[in-house]
Order: structure tokens, then C-alpha cells, then sequence
């Protein structure tokens, strides 16, 4: 077992669906969901110049449950290296953006899903059928928690992802050859988008690093977590909460309006407990919808690197 990120998920609503959605549709569905997280979320985050190696993504789907488990490659630990805390912190920002992509594609599909589930970080094994370790006990063990279609993460992992940021934010105040020598590693590892940034016409200029510090720390201040919100949970009373930002992946404010109506569509029902979750979800989604609005409207400046 390796230590690393795991995001646990079920799909609410999914017992008695097979009466309600066409089977060979919510099928195919699923299926374009795998494959389009896969194509997503995996090479994105391969490698960066922050990790202790290549990034190991295993995304497994049985039945109404989705598990997505982020790790170090087995050959990034030969002759006994091991990595350091910044770089498993950072196993957990890249587990906390996946989660927010899992739901925007689950909710903003075909046949609507709300996602409910929990992220944590510990030691498992993700290897064919096996998913086994504390993570994996943890992350079940509080998945269903949630009175609503809430994604959060657990405390642990909530301080790793913010270890995560500030460390980020550090390294942006480095000296301008330090930022340009991370963009060349980062290119030569394959990171397109740095690639790119050295076509600038400004390349190395110090208004192309005060743009480029400026631009990261603004991607940096993005609200992938809601923290701290009151979670409503299912034995009653709340649990100040990180809540997966299920907009993060959303385009603009048509996206986003649209998301929240699947979830209003989806969460229908003559149960006091769908009443609940509903209320419970919509709620939290308007505090999301602010802070995504906020944040997408700090983004645009005429400041941005432009090649």
C-alpha cells in the first residue's frame, strides 16, 4: 500500500432507477462518463514540476459507486525514495479538482446524477479489482454522511489541500529565474500550457512574470472547496464541512444555471428525506454559485499573458 488521495462516490437516486431511465441509455451514459473522466481528469495532472513523480489514476465504477485513486507511479519509490509532504498535499489538490469534475459530468449528463461522497487521504491499494486499506475504510465509513449531494473532505485531507495552496502561493513569490526555470521543467515534462507561455512575445520580461505571478495566484484563489460549511448530515445537526465546489468545471453562468436546474429536476420526490436533501443541496449550491461567480469575475483581466 502507498499513501495517496481517494474519492469515494455514489449517485443518489440510483435504487430503482432502472424502473424510472431506459437501462440501455443510463448504460451508455455511464460508460461516456468514464471515458470522458478519464480523458479529463488523467492527463491533466500526469506530471508537474511539483509532484515526486508521475501520477497514478485509478478510476474504477461498480454499479452506483465511483472511486478515483490518486498515488505516485510504483517506480517514482525505487531505491527507497519516498515523497515528502508538499508533494503528497498535492496528491489531494489534484484529487479535490477531480472530484468537482466527477460531479459537474455525473449532474450535467444525459440521465442527471447527484454525486454524494467523500474525499481522504491514507494508505491503500488500488491494483484491477482490489481496493483495499485505511482510506478505503475511512472514505466508506463517512461517504453517506452527507444529507444532500454533498462531496466533502475529510478534515486530514482538507489541511493537506490547503498545505497545498500556500505552498503553491510560496513558490510564486520565488525569483524570476526560479519561476522561469519551473516553466522550462515543466515544459520539458510535456505540460503544454508551459510550452506555450514561452512563445510570448514578453517571455522573461518582468511584466510577463508580474502578469504570470498575478495570473497563478488568481487560478489559485479558485474556491475548489466551500470551507467551512455547516454540512447538514443524516443523524441530524450539521458538521462545519470542505464541500466540493461542484462548479469548478463549469464555463460560464449559463453552465452554472443549468447545473443547478438538472439538480432541482433530479431531486424530486413525495419523501420528507428527498425534501430535506433537496432543500439541503439547493442551499449549498447558491453559497457555490457566489463564490464561482466571484472568483470567474477576478478572471479576464487585460492583464493576462496573451501569446
Amino acid at each position: 500500500m502507498k499513501e495517496g488521495a481517494l474519492v469515494l462516490v455514489d449517485c443518489l437516486g440510483f435504487r430503482g432507477i432502472w424502473n424510472r431511465v431506459d437501462p440501455e441509455t443510463l448504460i451508455s451514459n455511464l460508460q461516456s462518463i468514464e471515458k470522458r473522466a478519464a480523458s479529463l481528469v488523467m492527463p491533466k495532472y500526469s506530471r508537474s514540476m511539483l509532484s515526486f513523480g508521475h501520477v497514478r489514476f485509478h478510476l474504477r465504477f461498480l454499479s452506483d459507486t465511483v472511486a478515483l485513486s490518486i498515488q505516485y507511479e510504483a517506480d517514482a519509490y525505487e531505491n527507497g525514495a519516498q515523497p515528502n509532504e508538499r508533494q503528497k498535499d498535492l496528491l489531494v489538490a489534484i484529487a479535490c479538482d477531480s472530484a468537482g469534475v466527477l460531479a459537474n459530468l455525473f449532474i450535467d449528463s444525459e440521465t442527471p446524477l447527484p454525486l454524494r461522497g467523500c474525499i481522504s487521504f491514507g494508505r491503500h491499494l488500488c491494483e484491477s479489482n482490489f481496493l483495499v486499506g485505511p482510506a478505503v475504510d475511512q472514505a466508506a465509513e463517512y461517504m453517506n454522511e452527507p444529507d444532500g449531494a454533498f462531496i466533502w473532505v475529510l478534515p486530514r485531507a482538507v489541511g493537506r489541500y490547503k498545505n497545498s495552496v500556500e505552498q503553491s502561493l510560496k513558490l510564486i513569490d520565488q525569483p524570476k529565474e526560479t519561476l522561469l526555470a519551473g516553466l522550462a521543467i515543466a515544459a520539458h515534462q510535456g505540460v503544454d500550457e508551459s510550452a506555450k507561455l514561452f512563445d510570448h512575445p514578453d517571455a522573461g520580461s518582468d511584466i510577463f512574470i508580474d502578469s504570470l505571478r498575478m495570473v497563478f495566484a488568481k487560478v489559485l484563489a479558485r474556491p475548489t472547496i466551500i470551507e467551512p460549511y455547516p454540512m447538514p448530515i443524516k443523524s441530524g445537526g450539521t458538521v462545519d464541512a470542505g464541500i466540493i465546489n461542484p462548479f469548478i468545471s463549469a464555463e460560464d453562468d449559463k453552465a452554472r444555471k443549468r447545473i443547478i436546474v438538472r439538480y432541482e429536476e433530479f431531486l424530486q420526490g413525495d419523501r420528507i428525506d428527498i425534501w430535506k436533501k433537496r432543500q439541503n443541496t439547493l442551499k449549498f449550491l447558491a453559497v457555490a454559485e457566489k463564490a464561482e461567480a466571484g472568483f470567474r469575475a477576478t478572471l479576464g483581466s487585460p492583464h493576462h499573458l496573451r501569446p
